[in-house]
């Protein structure tokens, strides 16, 4: 019963046909931005829309998650609709990940293949600050995910939550 309008964009130019007073990006969205100069034009992109005091929440993985958890591995996921090979490969120089999903569907007597490749990038704190002010806002508080651990006491993802300071 909500009168809720669904766009799918590029968020580094989205265009919102007006102003919001809050944004959501989740599931390591920003992590998906190639360098710096996408992230920073994210940043100004949901900014520009932004109705001043309005929140924009989102989350990113972080540093340990790329290096340590994602690494270098290869998972293995055998459901009974869908077996899938997962592979990382991190280049730390670059604080990039490169993902290749492979999932293969039974289909009668064969399995069908069906491939996916991505990248995600690793941006520190002192980045994203960076850009939060550049697009006018300031940073309420950063939260790691409470549920996201694998007994290293270390945050595999975290929260921001920040407040849009002034129009653009």
């Amino acid at each position: 019963g909500q009168d809720i309008l669904y766009l799918r964009q590029d968020m580094r130019a989205l265009d919102l046909y007006g102003t919001v007073d809050c944004a959501v990006c989740l599931l390591d969205g920003l992590n998906h931005l190639p360098g710096k100069e996408s992230l920073f034009a994210a940043l100004r992109s949901i900014g520009f829309f932004m109705e001043k005091d309005g929140i924009f929440i989102f989350d990113v993985n972080t540093e340990y998650k790329h290096r340590v958890v994602l690494g270098n591995e290869t998972f293995v996921y055998d459901e009974e609709e869908v077996y899938c090979v997962w592979r990382n490969q991190y280049d730390e120089s670059e604080k990039r990940t490169d993902i290749q999903l492979d999932f293969f569907f039974p289909e009668q007597d064969v399995y069908c293949r069906e491939s996916e490749s991505f990248s995600e990038w690793f941006y520190d704190d002192n980045i994203l600050r960076e850009g939060l002010k550049q697009a006018a806002f300031d940073c309420l508080d950063c939260l790691p995910a409470p549920f996201e651990t694998d007994g290293s006491g270390k945050a595999q993802r975290l929260y921001y939550i920040c407040r849009k300071v002034k129009d653009q």
